[in-house]
């Protein structure tokens, strides 16, 4: 391979300090002494499937000679563009291929709201510019370039960096890192739990934290229910309550939600997770949490629970809604005995209306078939009684069964209260387990008008969304709708520069109006399949990126997440980040880390939010091990955002 002359950059962005309001307009200009970046060819094997035909790296390479790179960066207001200029030069390819030149910009300084921008680059040649900051030159829409003599003209390819915000109350500039930092977290749940090994002398090997657990901010407050066995290590874990203020100063002691030493039977099914947590809003002392106990005689399907507060989180009552609501044997032509209960979550809506959401397993009267279904039940009266109003088994005729279900509430234009459920459609009980998608995610919407009245429900797929699951589901100030996901296996084509993309779908009529196409907003190299992660914290479900959303009074979009520097096999522990949007996606702030240990060798997974009703606060919470030396041992970690503290993106 032959390559000569130069690519140069010239970059503006802002490097200003997060002080306060001046330094924003704070100039300089210097020059960034960067290593050669090293420019070589990587043959192609087998794509993968909807991989965009992108390389698997693999096969001979050739190595070609360093090239220079020189960037110089006028740091002025943020939101500039960049102009990124390619000097021409020469190379030759002895197998079909591409030629990549690795590392070439700063990731900093790489374009975020796309996976790549694409540029002219000479007669059949196009480049490609990715946000790791790599650059790769192919054929005329992404092909490969066979073997020959190629030469790139001079190009050039213009840009606008994120808006950052670097007026941002309460963040840090990192400046080695060029990205802003929390500086405030502090602990929620009051001891270390350790969820990995042996509870009791029985080596579980299925147990873990779940895949997400119960935040509310409301009135200045944070309130969590979590997995907790922080009272000793060595016993199976518990939910547990927990109720600070905005600085983490808790207002009670953590409360038992499950007690303690409820699976000391060994003949009991063990298994504590999917936690969520939700505020009566007609009367703040009543809380509902969902729990997977198995301790409470007569619980129809074994494992599915609810826990119930009168009294601000205090004291609990476990309760079984379907108990009285789901007729046996269930309503599913063909599957007539339930056998199983599992992913669940509740929420309030604001008449008081109570729902609970259960997935369950179904089968045949000969137990050799089996499907999930959902189902939708009602209390008017706090969980005392139950009323079954939908029974869900997809609407997608191809679908074997659902997944992952996930509640959120909202009010309409027209007062009404309409409550979503998101759930994942799947062809085959492995895509149950975690492993990939293919059918497009659901949701049913629920209209009430009045305690106790369901006026309408309807029903819809979210398009494009077959790529992933596995995010979130929240409900604006005006009724619209985000659905959040995670593109699993790559089918977007982020391989080899991250595990996987980042989407949404946004949906502005609320009830009467419909999701739009996903769209990318950023991607990650946390772990692409929930079940396949092994974050050690986290060893046997694993974890993925979880893009959680919240969106304000004001409209403002927020979206938190996990991402780390490298794959998991170089670098296994992952950073949470939030980014936002005040003008529905148009434009986005850079990411900013929420967890302020900046070591990079911590675990911080399974990311909440949660904005308050009242002073718009945004409470964002996880699961983090930065106290243990052993990375296994972790405690519930938080922030509170106060309202205003961001500077206005758009």
């Amino acid at each position: 391979m032959t390559i000569s002359r130069y690519l140069y950059v010239l970059a503006i962005l802002s490097t200003a300090t997060a002080a306060n309001a001046s330094s924003c307009e704070n100039r300089s200009r210097f020059t960034l002494s960067l290593q050669p970046i090293q420019s070589n060819f990587i043959a192609p094997a087998t794509p993968l499937a909807g991989n965009n035909g992108y390389p698997i790296p693999g096969g001979a390479s050739l190595a070609g000679p360093n090239i220079p790179v020189e960037v110089v960066i006028d740091a002025s207001k943020h939101g500039e563009r960049i102009s990124l200029h390619v000097e021409g030069f020469s190379f030759s390819l002895t197998a079909t291929g591409f030629l990549i030149a690795q590392t070439f910009l700063p990731k900093k300084f790489s374009p975020t709201s796309a996976q790549w921008l694409t540029f002219s680059a000479g007669d059949g040649l196009e480049g490609h510019l990715f946000r790791d900051g790599s650059i790769r030159f192919s054929g005329i829409e992404n092909s490969p370039l066979v073997p020959g003599v190629y030469t790139v003209e001079d190009s050039a390819i213009h840009f606008y960096a994120d808006l950052f915000p670097n007026c941002a109350r309460g963040f840090a500039l990192d400046r080695e890192r060029n990205i802003l930092v929390r500086t405030d977290n502090f602990p929620i749940s009051q001891g270390q739990s350790n969820v990995t090994g042996n509870f009791n002398s029985l080596n579980n090997a299925n147990f873990d934290y779940g895949e997400y657990f119960g935040l509310q901010m409301y009135n200045g407050d944070v309130l969590t229910v979590s997995t907790d066995n922080s009272f000793d290590n060595m016993q199976f874990p518990i939910a547990v309550f927990n109720r600070v203020n905005s600085r983490g100063n808790h207002l009670i002691s953590q409360v038992d939600v499950v007690p303690q030493g409820y699976a000391n039977d060994p003949s009991m099914a063990f298994g504590l997770g999917e936690i969520s947590m939700s505020i009566n809003p007609v009367n703040p002392n009543q809380i509902a949490a969902t729990v997977v106990v198995d301790h409470v005689p007569n619980l129809t399907l074994g494992l599915e629970a609810l826990a119930i507060s009168n009294d601000a989180g205090l004291t609990w009552t476990i309760v079984d809604p379907l108990a009285s609501s789901v007729p046996l044997p269930a309503p599913i032509p063909g599957f007539p005995y339930p056998i199983l209960g599992g992913d669940q979550q509740t929420v309030y809506d604001a008449f008081g209306n109570l729902f609970y959401v259960n997935l369950g397993l179904v089968t045949n009267s000969s137990f050799t078939e089996f499907t999930t279904v959902g189902w939708v039940t009602l209390s008017t009266d706090n969980g005392i009684t139950w009323t079954l109003i939908d029974t869900v088994t997809g609407i997608n005729p191809e679908t074997f069964g659902l997944d992952y279900p996930i509640l959120a509430t909202g009010v309409e234009p027209d007062g009404s209260s309409v409550t979503w459920l998101m759930l994942k459609q799947d062809v085959s009980f492995d895509e149950i387990l975690g492993v990939g998608a293919s059918l497009p995610l659901m949701t049913a919407a629920y209209k009430t008008t009045a305690l106790g009245v369901v006026a309408d429900k309807k029903y819809q797929e979210v398009p494009g969304s077959n790529v992933g699951g596995y995010g979130n589901i929240c409900v604006g100030p005006d009724g619209s709708v985000l659905i959040t996901g995670q593109a699993m296996n790559n089918s977007l084509g982020s391989l080899p520069f991250t595990n996987s993309v980042l989407w949404y779908s946004f949906n502005p009529g609320g009830f009467n109006g419909l999701f739009e196409p996903i769209k990318i907003v950023a991607n990650s190299n946390a772990e692409s399949y929930v079940f396949f992660s092994y974050y050690l914290p986290q060893q046997q479900r694993g974890t993925a990126a979880h893009l959680k959303c919240a969106i304000d009074k004001n409209g403002r979009w927020y979206f938190v997440y996990l991402d780390q520097e490298t794959t998991h096999a170089v670098q296994p522990n992952p950073n949470l980040y939030l980014i936002y949007s005040d003008d529905q996606g148009v434009n986005w702030s850079t990411p900013m880390q929420i967890n302020n240990d900046t070591n990079q060798k911590t675990f911080h997974i399974m990311p909440e939010i949660s904005v308050d009703p009242f002073t718009n606060d945004l409470a964002i919470a996880w699961i983090d091990s930065r106290e243990d030396q052993d990375d296994t041992a972790t405690r519930v970690w938080a922030t509170v955002i106060k309202n205003k503290s961001l500077p206005f993106i758009g």
